[in-house]
């Protein structure tokens, strides 16, 4: 794909105003600074800005940070330290805002007690409720410990944590005041859903209890539930916990199993915390770990990781029940040292990820599914496009993506892969032709979901997205370098403008816009040398697109996954969208919203994946038995031996209609599990199911003929369902050496009873950063 660089340095004299402008802090020079947007407008952009610089340690007897804020898009900021009546912004989670209302900022400040005490003993929240318009501070009778929890639907209600005694508490009207709930809390969470609103969840509250008041950040714990805001708490039959994480539909505790050797066990609930299944996942010894890498797409990506300091696994991904998971890919990377992988969701298109393979020469290569993990592929590119790669005979040449991994070798990547929800289609990152990832790298682009890739820039960029990816904005990043100038496209990457936005060199470290991609304008933070003060520079592309784009006449309609082999049916169901046309030189708007359809598609094989004991090798739709993993799975005590001819199942999530015959065919008869006493490890359902006594002979009375007539009825039709095999499947084993889904555990408690090389869970959230950090 030709791109054209067309240097315009004067085609928006800075004279005019219009086009960016420049804003100094004076004697600003911290080594980090922070910024959160606030507050809502009529059109739906962000009202303000909120910004402050950070100090890498935070004492009592530190400065106390500034904070200005920005009520024009970053284009002037005023300090206002003395609104918010001086208080020193805790370092880590400082500034936090509703979810629900944009409007309702917190500002947690720690203080000491006596007055010139080195370390923080009491919290104060100073809060606005309309976006920064005016401030009050709050008392907080406690020193709040971690973030504040907000629940998701409904503004007012805040969960905190003390760090004194591990007390757990309670606000209904953001912040003002407080009730107590627990004390010996070890972690705590709202147990609303976040991806739809279920209303028995709503009033949730989830946390484990130490059994142990006088060792409560180590030894038992229980898993207890309140349904009622907190008003009466319940054991949800939970026991022995080491830890719980709850996304979407999924709400996940792992129990300890064995202390000496600690290894858990790995249950998990769709349904709150009612019922309980263990995960089948394949057996975990001490040294290993797991990584939960994604639960937002209906189904569970999980990383187990690999005998040995080999630094890669098993990447697996998990039916709808969250139950039983089957193998992915292998030589997944994910190294021991610094808990490094590259695996990333692509937010512009349904059921897209990319992730890196370790080959056998021990390099390290790209690979992208369009189907939510079930097919593994290389990223092609054509003859032209890998001139200059080092190929051996007989070596395809495909795209490799940098990410993370490409980071802590010190390669100089200064962004990942880059990809926003309302930029259908559009992924911008880093990438190299040939085999493996090398140090040379470029800027690559996609506009159809990954299919086929272009070049659009030469050597590493930070990048944005805007307007809906109507517009591209990009800057040269070199570690070491300074720049006076950035590139822009308004057709996708295929011409690039470029733009002097200053007359001095400027030491570029991030490339902002407003969360959602919407607006077209873009902030450049970075400093001028010696002095390294910190400097904004907007620019506003508004006089770039000046006429909105018409419906019908500008957009096209366009098929995600239309380039692939199922003509764009993904989980059954064909979407269809409306997009700019690339050659239409127009804007959406922030208020623009995107017109789709979707209908049915009929089954065929690209809607099963591979089952429990099966494998699929990259670039390859067939199903292959794993002889290491002998196909019995199990579910309530059953266990399941799966016929050889099999190997498949049905994509979790998915919706086909009617087509090949086959789909239904995967069921089978079971028999009775052995030696699964592990099965109901941990759990303890004896409260729940006992029987009152006034009412034990009757109850033998009753139950004796219904099991006469249960036994009979049972012989029969299981006779009838042997022979058709129509037994519904069930699934076997799962015991893990695992870990938290919560990070605070180790950094507060001091105490990490952890196996060699276990990790935290990660919520890998894609989502946009509210209070993101810029180093210098």
């Amino acid at each position: 794909m030709p791109v054209v660089e067309t240097i315009l340095p004067f085609l928006f004299p800075t004279q005019h105003g219009y086009m960016y402008v420049q804003w100094k802090f004076e004697n600003e020079t911290k080594l980090s600074i922070s910024m959160s947007w606030i507050g809502k407008r009529n059109t739906g952009e962000s009202s303000a800005m909120l910004l402050w610089p950070q100090q890498s340690l935070c004492f009592c007897l530190a400065s106390r940070q500034k904070l200005y804020k920005s009520d024009d898009f970053g284009k002037t900021f005023k300090r206002i330290n003395a609104e918010i009546f001086n208080t020193h912004i805790r370092k880590d989670s400082g500034i936090m805002k509703s979810p629900v209302n944009p409007k309702k900022v917190c500002s947690i400040s720690d203080s000491c007690v006596p007055q010139y005490s080195i370390f923080p003993s009491t919290s104060g929240i100073v809060m606005t409720e309309d976006g920064g318009e005016s401030w009050r501070k709050i008392k907080v009778p406690f020193q709040i410990s971690g973030p504040l929890l907000f629940h998701p639907h409904e503004e007012n209600w805040i969960l905190a944590r003390a760090v004194v005694n591990g007390m757990a508490y309670l606000s209904k009207d953001f912040g003002v005041t407080w009730t107590f709930l627990q004390s010996y809390v070890r972690s705590l969470k709202w147990g609303a859903r976040t991806d739809e609103k279920v209303e028995k969840e709503e009033k949730t509250i989830l946390m484990t209890v130490s059994t142990d008041a006088h060792h409560f950040l180590m030894g038992d714990a229980n898993l207890i539930r309140s349904r009622d805001l907190g008003e009466h708490f319940k054991s949800i039959h939970v026991q022995h916990v080491y830890s719980f994480g709850l996304q979407g539909q999924f709400l996940f505790v792992s129990v300890d199993h064995n202390k000496n050797n600690n290894t858990r066990i790995m249950h998990v609930s769709k349904n709150g915390g009612d019922s309980w299944d263990p995960v089948q996942v394949p057996t975990v010894t001490p040294e290993r770990f797991y990584s939960i890498l994604d639960m937002s797409e209906g189904l569970i990506f999980l990383h187990v990781d690999d005998p040995g300091d080999t630094g890669r696994g098993v990447l697996y991904t998990s039916d709808a029940d969250g139950i039983v998971f089957s193998e992915s890919l292998r030589n997944h990377v994910y190294t021991n040292f610094l808990e490094v992988n590259d695996f990333y969701k692509v937010e512009s298109m349904r059921g897209t990820y990319l992730t890196s393979r370790m080959n056998d020469d021990n390099s390290v290569s790209t690979l992208i599914s369009y189907d939510r993990g079930g097919e593994w592929k290389t990223i092609p590119l054509t003859k032209e496009q890998c001139n200059g790669a080092k190929l051996e005979q007989n070596e395809k040449c495909s795209l490799q993506i940098h990410n993370r991994f490409s980071r802590s070798r010190m390669v100089d990547v200064p962004m990942g892969p880059l990809s926003v929800p309302n930029a259908v289609g559009i992924i911008i990152a880093h990438g190299n032709p040939g085999t493996a990832l090398s140090r040379h790298i470029d800027v690559w682009m996609t506009r159809n979901g990954g299919y086929t890739w272009y070049k659009v820039l030469t050597g590493p960029h930070h990048y944005s997205i805007g307007d809906h990816g109507s517009l591209i904005v990009a800057v040269p990043a070199h570690s070491e370098s300074t720049t006076n100038y950035l590139m822009y496209s308004v057709n996708e990457g295929r011409c690039w403008f470029k733009y002097r936005f200053t007359e001095h060199e400027f030491h570029v470290t991030g490339l902002v816009t407003e969360p959602g991609a919407k607006t077209m304008r873009f902030s450049l933070w970075g400093s001028t040398l010696p002095s390294r003060e910190w400097e904004v520079i907007t620019v506003d592309f508004e006089k770039v697109l000046t006429r909105a784009c018409k419906d019908g006449v500008d957009y096209e309609k366009w098929v995600p996954h239309g380039e692939g082999a199922n003509s764009g049916c993904l989980l059954g169901k064909k979407v269809s969208l409306q997009r700019p046309k690339k050659e239409e030189l127009c804007f959406n708007g922030v208020d623009y919203i995107q017109k789709q359809t979707a209908e049915c598609c009929k089954c065929t094989q690209a809607d099963m994946e591979c089952d429990y004991g099966y494998y699929r090798r990259p670039d390859t739709p067939k199903c292959l038995r794993d002889k290491r993993k002998p196909p019995d799975l199990c579910i309530h005590g059953d266990t399941e031996k799966l016929k050889d001819k099999l190997g498949y199942r049905l994509v979790p999530g998915d919706v086909c209609c009617g087509g090949d015959p086959v789909v239904k065919g995967y069921l089978d008869t079971h028999q009775i599990c052995k030696n699964a006493s592990w099965y109901e490890y941990g759990m303890d359902y004896k409260k729940a199911h006992t029987a009152k006594k006034g009412h034990s002979r009757v109850v033998v009375f009753l139950v004796v003929p219904m099991l006469l007539i249960v036994i009979a009825a049972a012989a029969y039709f299981g006779k009838k369902y042997w022979d058709l095999g129509k037994f519904r499947p069930t699934y076997r084993y799962s015991q893990l050496s695992q870990e938290d889904e919560e990070d605070l555990e180790g950094l507060e408690t001091k105490y990490n009873p952890r196996p060699k090389g276990l990790r935290a869970y990660r919520d890998y959230d894609t989502s946009d950063d509210d209070a993101a950090m810029i180093d210098l």
